[in-house]
């Protein structure tokens, strides 16, 4: 076994984007690398250690199915991993790198915020040897906070959403020649974009069917709640693991909606949303972010058009015609290596690897 290279992060969406794919990429460069979803810190060896699969792809494994990677990247939130646990991992002859997917000050009421909010989050970057980030909002907010960091954008697995993909553009019927329109969106609420979906509000035609992925039942504030539709017209899709997720999850969709309303939580999201959608085959329209309109400027949308632009998506040909430009747009966003940001922090951070 080489120099070691470990990402963790909880479970989840971050665990993918920002562990399993750039672990891939980094593999296919010839470099030794585990994921893990858990996270240890020993006094006696300050090193920070990561709990792996039984079996790792490189075989970097130890019995126990712990490891202690010579670089470790944290991605998502570590309410247990303080500033001083940083110090003492990289005293110890480790060095760590810090991954900074969203904006840090979460709302008010987001599940997640309980994993140490800003502020801390903030205090172990500034302890690490490097940061890295998803988006240019938030690599400006690092600029601003003094902090050192590298743009490392999200990227896609194509081939993942093919068969979902196939069924959204060829595989949809309707009886009788009788043609429901059906609106997706994805995405927590509860705190997370509830601001976002209740920039809906109003503004969604009601002869339209809704699908909301990712509910769930424990939620007081629904989809249909916060974007003012009857509740008999959205479809619940609840939240699933995330390897069930990319099949069924954005099934029968004809349109996505992907809003944001004006906070930095939002200008500093990635087009993760954006991607899946095109990636399902189903065309999308956005609001209020930078990220998604670098994917297709066309399908920006004011708050007070929504129901305007969906109008326009009754006719196949126009839908076509959307799904086919983002699909080919997603393709050339894509033909960057995104992995050689993630090689470069690694390999400048620990000169020995090199």
């Amino acid at each position: 076994m080489g120099f070691l290279i470990g990402f963790a992060s909880t479970q989840g969406g971050c665990l993918y984007y920002r562990c399993e794919l750039p672990a891939r990429e980094l593999r296919a460069q010839g470099l030794d690398v585990v994921v893990g979803s858990d996270i240890f810190f020993d006094p006696d060896d300050p090193r920070l250690a990561i709990a792996t699969a039984p079996e790792s792809e490189t075989g970097s494994y130890s019995p126990d199915g712990w490891v202690i990677p010579d670089t470790i990247v944290l991605a998502g939130g570590w309410p247990r991993i303080g500033p001083d646990m940083i110090r003492a991992a990289r005293a110890a002859g480790q060095r760590v790198i810090c991954d900074c997917d969203d904006w840090p000050w979460l709302p008010t009421g987001n599940p997640h915020h309980v994993l140490g909010g800003g502020d801390h989050k903030i205090s172990v970057m500034r302890a690490a040897d490097h940061v890295t980030v998803s988006t240019p909002a938030l690599l400006d907010l690092m600029r601003r906070k003094g902090i050192a960091a590298t743009l490392c954008r999200n990227s896609i697995d194509l081939d993942v959403w093919s068969n979902v993909r196939d069924e959204n553009v060829h595989g949809r019927t309707y009886q009788g020649g009788q043609r429901v329109m059906v609106v997706g969106y994805r995405g927590m609420l509860g705190g997370f974009h509830d601001g976002d979906v209740r920039s809906l509000a109003g503004g969604l035609p009601l002869d339209f069917e809704y699908v909301h992925v990712g509910a769930d039942p424990r939620e007081l504030k629904s989809f249909a709640k916060l974007a003012q539709l009857p509740p008999d017209k959205v479809e619940r899709r609840q939240a699933v693991a995330f390897e069930e997720y990319n099949g069924v999850a954005l099934a029968g969709v004809d349109v996505a909606v992907v809003p944001y309303c004006d906070r930095p939580f939002s200008l500093a999201k990635s087009n993760i949303a954006c991607m899946e959608w095109t990636a399902a085959g189903v065309p999308w329209i956005a609001s209020n972010n930078t990220e998604a309109a670098h994917l297709d400027p066309a399908a920006m949308v004011y708050s007070s058009e929504w129901d305007h632009v969906l109008e326009d998506f009754r006719d196949v040909a126009f839908r076509d015609a959307y799904r086919v430009r983002q699909w080919r747009r997603l393709e050339r966003w894509l033909e960057p290596d995104r992995a050689a940001p993630w090689a470069r922090v690694i390999l400048e951070t620990v000169p020995a690897a090199t």
